[in-house]
């Protein structure tokens, strides 16, 4: 189960690709309605505050040991300081952590531009939302066993973090945990 959450990990990153805008500037969630998305465009609300990611030097730093405990996910590795996957002792769950992605135009427009069977693209059942105000995509994907969660959190003009829940649900995701990983992510950076 890992390594195939880590090999949709590795699809998702190469699909909406890293920030060439560079990290630069840059809980609970809002009742704000998510929006279909458009292949010509999906709107996203402004950023309320510009938030460095560079602040934190490692995406493993971004949840705190009580955040972490909190979330039930106290393990953590990481292949690199943009990176960390956080889980339980035996693998039961895992999130991914990827920071220093593009801006979330870019990630819902460099999707549209990846492949797409026949002309369906898994891009079609993204969703912009807010968490504390911040802009999101929710980007379900399907795993092969069930729906996963993905969100795309931007923190400012230049860049977004995504977060990979790999908690498998059956029927739709279930963004709880992410949701509320994203809500520590903002408090750490603020």
């Amino acid at each position: 189960m890992r390594a195939r959450l880590l090999a949709a990990v590795v699809s998702l990153a190469a699909v909406v690709g890293c920030s060439d805008d560079g990290g630069g500037a840059g809980g609970s969630e809002d009742t704000s309605a998510s929006s279909p998305v458009d292949r010509s465009t999906l709107e996203f609300a402004p950023v309320p505050e510009q938030l460095d990611i560079g602040a934190v030097p490692d995406a493993c730093g971004l949840l705190s040991p009580a955040q972490r405990d909190e979330l039930g996910l106290p393990v953590t590795s990481s292949d690199s300081p943009r990176t960390c996957d956080l889980g339980t002792a035996e693998n039961s769950h895992l999130l991914s952590i990827h920071t220093e992605l593009s801006r979330l135009d870019r990630v819902h427009s460099n999707c549209y531009e990846s492949e797409t069977e026949n002309d369906v693209s898994p891009c079609d059942s993204w969703t912009a939302d807010t968490i504390d105000g911040y802009p999101i995509i929710r980007a379900p994907a399907d795993s092969g066993f069930g729906v996963l969660c993905n969100l795309y959190l931007g923190v400012n003009d230049r860049s977004s973090i995504m977060i990979l829940d790999g908690q498998v649900h059956k029927g739709g995701p279930d963004c709880t945990v992410a949701d509320k990983a994203a809500t520590f992510i903002l408090e750490t950076l603020r």
